[in-house]
């Protein structure tokens, strides 16, 4: 954030990569968004585990602006094809 004031930056994109390794990683974005400073950005959070992801990402309910969530799972490998 103070990146983005000393530079003048009114957008910024975030990306969390690996997020469910930090416990409470969604307490520091709630934190944020309600104290509308990320109003004009965009986070991508991924991570090896969808479902915590997507377990945690509930618990920000009414925060996700004109965002939309798209999960990208990884290709079956052959082997596993039916």
């Amino acid at each position: 954030m103070k990146l983005k004031e000393r530079k003048g930056l009114k957008t910024s994109y975030i990306f969390l990569d690996e997020a469910t390794s930090l416990e409470g990683w969604w307490k520091a974005v709630k934190s944020l968004i309600d104290s509308g400073a990320l109003l004009k950005d965009a986070i991508t959070v991924t991570g090896s585990s969808s479902l915590g992801i997507m377990r945690d990402a509930e618990l920000l309910p009414g925060r996700r602006g004109r965002g939309v969530v798209v999960e990208v799972l990884p290709r079956p490998s052959p082997s596993t094809e039916g």
